[in-house]
């Protein structure tokens, strides 16, 4: 297994990712650092969802996938009907946003079901994200070309289309931060600098491919999401009472 090299970006303290938690967090401020697609598809309570939802499915009982999907088509119908209408279109995808939260609580670090305050941050910077994606024409462009690769995307050669992909989440990635910087952008809820945010969001574009691959492509996967210099061979990371520890400058 491969574990992952994380740096807190409040207080500098490095820790290592397990294969047995989705989300890696600080261990000094509980801070999430990163995302796991592998620990999750491991994880007993996502299974019990999984299950669960699929029940709920047979039974027609589908509310909060229906209403995320019902408001991100509400979205899309109000862009075709007024593009000039930005405050309208905002609304629905923040809205969207909070209902993927619901529909898809395993994406979402644990204190956003516990803070109110933290859920409307992460409201708030994810429609905006999401906004920006349909009125910014260098995103809409990158949008597009993230979609032609996961639709050519080949199990035979993974690598093939997930170079390409990457190349194109790391420019949305850096795009949507120098956005971020000129707007009236809500914060990101936890603050992070520009190559913290492309790691998560290539984590989240990328990385849900790892569980339908053979091992062999998961370090080459793992190294286009966070880097060579950040993998570590999980037999080989500090146990959990030893992964405090302080680096001189912040990953």
């Amino acid at each position: 297994m491969i574990a992952i090299r994380y740096q807190c970006h409040h207080c500098a303290i490095e820790t290592i990712s397990n294969s047995r938690t989705p989300w890696t967090h600080c261990p000094s401020c509980d801070c999430p650092l990163g995302f796991d697609w592998l620990a999750l598809s491991g994880d007993e309570h996502y299974q019990r969802w999984l299950a669960q939802r699929a029940l709920q499915a047979q039974q027609g009982v589908t509310a909060a996938n229906d209403a995320y999907m019902q408001s991100l088509a509400d979205a899309d119908a109000c862009a075709k009907a007024d593009p000039t209408n930005i405050a309208q279109l905002g609304r629905l995808l923040r809205l969207a946003t909070d209902h993927c939260i619901d529909a898809f609580p395993f994406l979402y670090p644990h204190r956003t079901f516990r803070d109110s305050a933290y859920r409307q941050l992460q409201v708030a910077y994810g429609g905006w994200s999401l906004l920006q994606q349909r009125i910014d024409a260098e995103l809409k462009t990158l949008a597009l070309q993230i979609g032609e690769f996961a639709h050519d995307f080949a199990l035979e050669n993974p690598l093939a289309t997930l170079e390409p992909l990457a190349q194109a989440a790391q420019a949305q990635s850096r795009r949507l931060f120098h956005l971020s910087t000129l707007s009236e952008a809500p914060a990101e809820p936890e603050n992070r600098p520009a190559q913290a945010r492309q790691r998560l969001l290539l984590t989240f574009a990328l990385g849900g491919y790892l569980p339908h691959l053979s091992s062999d492509y998961h370090r080459p996967i793992l190294a286009l999401i966070h880097g060579q210099d950040h993998l570590v061979a999980e037999d080989e990371s500090p146990r959990d009472d030893e992964r405090r520890r302080k680096p001189k400058t912040p990953a």
